[in-house]
């Protein structure tokens, strides 16, 4: 989140005009162990201390060593940190401090998690999963399927590091690899909202949300494969690319998969490979392309 976001979005929260999805946002840029050095390096509009309780104010003077003109928002962060991490509001400073669980799938391995509300995540190998205990909130980092309980009250969000996405009760597959520059939602079943803080699409099944992460571009498009087939541990490529794909196929086997210094890394791989040995998968993908592999001690080289 860079600090345009972050100004608006604190903005927003104490005109209490902020969204479900901007919330989420919030939440979790608070639960980032660098949130209060982030917040320290942020120049905040001027707004009257009398805006906050005075006791407030008092004790954020003496943490933050800013100039008085700039205190109110950078005071305001200061303890919407605080606050957030207690309960969420001032006023209730007993409330119970949310626990976040963090699960991880390793190269080779595949983790099937329940939520406290009974919904299903299935975590690719790779992949790092962390929510609370208390909210229907998830963060993922990497791929997973999500199998997701209704409840019209309360939405299930779903936060990678560019995107947030809003469900009520549906199934869908997100691929969030940073290394890859690209952020995928997946419809199978159900209604989803999905984008960035400043633009949001509706997806409807069958459908897939692409968002380029460094240029903030996103589209839609028909999604290729069936979805669900990753419960099953099976590969399910949407125009990634080459050197993306092996880099999957590697965490999925505990493999190690590289490309040949001289080859273009950015062939677009579509298609859908059952749980086959990795050389099976590996002269299925490559033989459109007429590449081949080689393996040397425990690496397997592609190769033209």
């Amino acid at each position: 989140m860079d600090s345009n976001e972050l100004r608006s979005l604190i903005a927003k929260f104490h005109q209490k005009t902020i969204t479900d999805l901007e919330l989420a946002r919030l939440k979790m840029f608070v639960g980032q162990q660098d949130a209060q050095e982030k917040l320290e390096d942020i120049d905040f509009p001027e707004l009257p201390p009398a805006e906050l309780p005075a006791h407030l104010y008092a004790g954020i003077r003496r943490r933050i060593s800013r100039p008085v003109k700039q205190i109110w928002l950078a005071a305001a962060a200061s303890v919407l940190l605080a606050g957030l991490v207690a309960g969420w509001l001032w006023h209730t400073p007993s409330v119970k401090p949310v626990v976040w669980a963090k699960v991880s799938a390793a190269s080779g391995e595949r983790k099937k998690v329940i939520l406290p509300d009974s919904s299903v995540v299935y975590l690719n190998a790779g992949s790092t999963l962390s929510y609370p205990d208390t909210a229907r909130l998830v963060h993922l980092k990497g791929e997973a399927f999500f199998e997701i309980t209704q409840n019209a009250e309360q939405p299930f969000m779903v936060q990678t590091v560019h995107t947030t996405t809003r469900v009520l009760g549906t199934t869908f597959n997100i691929e969030a690899h940073e290394r890859e520059g690209i952020t995928r939602v997946t419809l199978v079943s159900g209604k989803v909202e999905t984008g960035d803080s400043l633009h949001k699409m509706i997806l409807l099944p069958g459908k897939m949300m692409v968002f380029e992460n460094n240029t903030g571009r996103q589209f839609q498009q028909s999604a290729e494969g069936n979805a669900t087939a990753r419960i099953k541990g099976e590969l399910v490529f949407n125009g990634v690319s080459l050197q993306e794909a092996l880099a999957r196929i590697g965490e999925a086997y505990n493999i190690k998969v590289i490309l040949s210094k001289d080859m273009h890394k950015n062939y677009s791989i579509t298609g859908h490979f059952e749980k086959e040995s990795p050389e099976k998968i590996l002269d299925a993908l490559l033989a459109v392309y007429g590449f081949k592999w080689r393996k040397t001690a425990d690496t397997y080289q592609v190769y033209q």
